[in-house]
This record gives structure tokens, C-alpha cells and sequence, in this order.
């Protein structure tokens, strides 16, 4: 074989395999695309599905609410008619109550003026003893002030009694002093 025909031929072959590579990537660039794609929509199916099991957890537990609601609605029927019957009741026992101390009030009203009327009596002696006393004690109390004032007044003069002997105290003792001057001075001139 030629050169020529050598160096065609290797060229043709690495053409060849040139061109098979570039097949074989283009191929697995393709099939790993379509792959990445099937896990993207089984992670969307996955997040689908959880979503409808929550929604119907969701809806369960609604219905389960429901049913708790309405059976508490039931239950609180049943409370609210033996509340009206309890309150039948007790309104008829109101009303006898209600005549009953009607009755009972006009006779108690009776006592109380009769009551009252003699508080009055009682109230009106007694003041007009309090009266008395109040005077008295009036009297007593302008004896007491003019007691209080006599022994403020002599207070007062006590207190200038006192002041005044201070006073003639102290001219005694200066009095006293210059007599033990003037002797001691006599003493000396001897």
C-alpha cells in the first residue's frame, strides 16, 4: 500500500471513531436529559400524591369535626331544654314566692311604722335628755375656759415674778459682789 492510501485510510478511521464518539455522547447527552426528566416528574407525581394525602387527612379530619360538632349541638339541644324546663320551674316557685312575701310585706309594713313611730318616741326623749347634758357640759365647758384663762393669767404674772427676781437676783449678787470689793479693798489699804 501506498502512503497516500495509508494516511487516507487512518484518516477515514479516526474520522470514523471521530464521528462514532460524537454519536455515542450526543446519544447519552440525550438518554441522560430524558432521565433527569423522568425523576423531575416522579418528584412532581410524589409531591402530587402527598399533597392529595393531605388533603384528605385533612378532609377526614374535618368530617371527624363535623361529627363532634354536631354531636355537641345535639347535646347542647338536650342541655338547653332541660334549662327552659328548670326555668319553668324555678319561675313557678318565683311566683308563689313573689305572693307570699306580698303577703308577708303588708303585715311586716304594719310592725314598721308602729316600729318606727316608737323609735321616733324614744329618739325625741332622748335627745331632749342629750339637750340637757349639752348644756350642762356647755356650762362646764365656759367654767373650764375662764378657769384656763385665770391660770394663764397667772402664768403670765408668775412668769414675770420670776423674770423680776431674776432681775433683783442678779443686782443682789452684784450688790454682794461690790460689797466683798469695796472689803477687800479696805483690807488691803490697812
Amino acid at each position: 500500500m501506498s502512503n497516500i492510501k495509508k494516511y487516507l485510510l487512518v484518516f477515514g478511521a479516526g474520522l470514523l471513531l471521530l464521528l462514532s464518539g460524537f454519536g455515542v455522547k450526543t446519544f447519552a447527552d440525550s438518554v441522560w436529559a430524558g432521565h433527569q426528566n423522568v425523576q423531575a416528574v416522579r418528584q412532581d407525581i410524589d409531591t402530587l400524591t402527598n399533597r392529595i394525602q393531605d388533603k384528605n387527612r385533612q378532609a377526614a379530619d374535618a368530617a371527624n369535626q363535623l361529627n363532634n360538632s354536631n354531636n355537641q349541638l345535639n347535646q347542647s339541644k338536650s342541655d338547653l331544654q332541660a334549662a327552659q324546663s328548670a326555668v319553668s320551674a324555678f319561675q313557678s316557685q318565683l311566683n308563689d314566692l313573689q305572693n307570699r312575701y306580698n303577703n308577708d310585706n303588708g303585715s311586716l309594713q304594719t310592725q314598721l311604722q308602729q316600729a318606727i313611730a316608737d323609735g321616733n318616741n324614744k329618739v325625741q326623749a332622748k335627745q331632749q335628755e342629750v339637750d340637757a347634758k349639752q348644756q350642762e357640759v356647755n356650762s362646764k365647758q365656759q367654767a373650764l375656759d375662764a378657769a384656763n384663762r385665770q391660770i394663764a393669767d397667772l402664768q403670765s404674772q408668775v412668769a414675770q415674778l420670776t423674770e423680776r427676781n431674776k432681775d433683783l437676783d442678779a443686782a443682789l449678787k452684784d450688790v454682794q459682789d461690790l460689797q466683798n470689793y469695796a472689803d477687800n479693798a479696805v483690807q488691803q489699804n490697812q
